[in-house]
């Protein structure tokens, strides 16, 4: 069976299928991150009023990139878990 059969399976309800969606999310957010952390950046900086006085320093990516490897890892296994695959 495929991911995709095993979460829309008529003994596992509808609930499953939402959590997968919303992992698929979370994992590609991460994902995103982890390959591009400046993403992270861009999408919270207009909160700052100077910027560039605020901009992560090269160790501050390295962080959000770590964080990313670590929500797509989870994700990855929440849509194992969703699936019954785990």
């Amino acid at each position: 069976m495929t991911p995709l059969e095993l979460a829309s399976a008529p003994h596992r309800g509808g609930g499953g299928v939402i959590f997968v969606i919303g992992a698929i999310i979370v994992g590609a957010v991460s994902l995103l991150h982890a390959i591009k952390p400046e993403t992270a950046w861009k999408m919270r900086r207009w909160q700052f009023r100077n910027q560039a006085a605020n901009e992560p320093s090269p160790a501050g990516y390295a962080a959000i990139r770590f964080g990313g490897i670590g929500g797509f890892a989870v994700a990855v296994v929440f849509v194992l878990l969703g699936t019954h695959v785990l």
